[in-house]
């Protein structure tokens, strides 16, 4: 009977003894996990921070450009290279591009956009169109945007087929005249300059002035040999290749002919396409 009593005391204290025992190391672990926890959720945070901040960065603003034709439209560029946002200049750009998403894109997708709003809507016709391009003074400061800027907006351009003369022009410095004529008549700060150079020029009022075409306007510009602007004309890589087929007297529906050589070069400072070719 003692026995019993003794072995059921000794029982009760070995369950007694592991339960605290179980308790005490369990409160133990407690704190490191808990560290360890904390610590994840740290660097959790810390990379979304990063990551947020990058995107932050990656989406402020660069600078705009604006494209005239006839309508005007600004495209507001992200440190990132794409379009942020839009802002039509006057009436003829919103009726063309209400209903054309052009924000939140690549510079490709929103050109291409518009000169097909253009098209449809008549003030791009025949391949022939003049397109001034205007940077502003920020992104004029970027040497490096601009340059990656300037290529994708003239190869984009080019392949639309769209357009015969493309023009650079750049801010290079505050105009406070050429800014009140272009809020005046509602187009970009280059085609401003544009009408203050040929009103200079001709004597005309500035409203007769701001009538005048692009390649009207572009006349005075090489005339008076501002240096902020440079003009290229350009045809696509398939007219190259018949005109160059053409020129070797060969019929590319009667014979196998095989390009080797595809290259858009440039022969004083203008572009042009360096093809190599053979007969099978």
């Amino acid at each position: 009977m003692k026995t019993e009593v003794l072995l059921r005391s000794i029982g009760r204290i070995n369950d007694e003894l592991i339960a605290d025992a179980e308790s005490e190391a369990n409160t133990k672990r407690k704190p490191g996990w808990a560290k360890l926890g904390i610590m994840a959720a740290c660097l959790a945070l810390v990379l979304c921070t990063g990551i947020a901040t990058h995107a932050i960065r990656n989406n402020a603003t660069a600078g705009t450009f604006t494209m005239d034709v006839n309508p005007s439209v600004e495209y507001t560029i992200a440190k990132s290279g794409s379009v942020k946002n839009v802002r039509c200049l006057n009436s003829d750009a919103e009726n063309a591009l209400s209903d054309v998403a052009l924000g939140k894109q690549s510079v490709e997708t929103a050109l291409t956009r518009t000169v097909a709003a253009y098209e449809a809507c008549g003030y791009m016709e025949n391949g022939e169109a003049t397109v001034l391009i205007s940077f502003d003074s920020r992104l004029d400061a970027n040497a490096e945007l601009k340059a990656s800027l300037s290529a994708e907006i003239q190869q984009t351009l080019e392949q639309t087929d769209a357009v015969g003369t493309l023009v650079f022009h750049s801010e290079l410095t505050k105009n406070a005249e050429a800014a009140k004529i272009a809020e005046e008549f509602h187009v970009s700060l280059g085609r401003a300059d544009w009408i203050l150079t040929a009103a200079n020029k001709t004597g005309l009022p500035t409203d007769e002035v701001a009538r005048m075409s692009l390649d009207e306007l572009l006349k005075f510009q090489e005339a008076s040999g501002i240096a902020s602007v440079s003009v290229s004309k350009f045809i696509s890589l398939e007219e190259a290749k018949k005109i160059a087929l053409k020129d070797a007297k060969l019929d590319e529906l009667t014979q196998k002919i095989v390009f080797t050589r595809e290259e858009l070069n440039r022969n004083q400072g203008k572009p042009c396409y360096l093809l190599e070719f053979y007969t099978g």
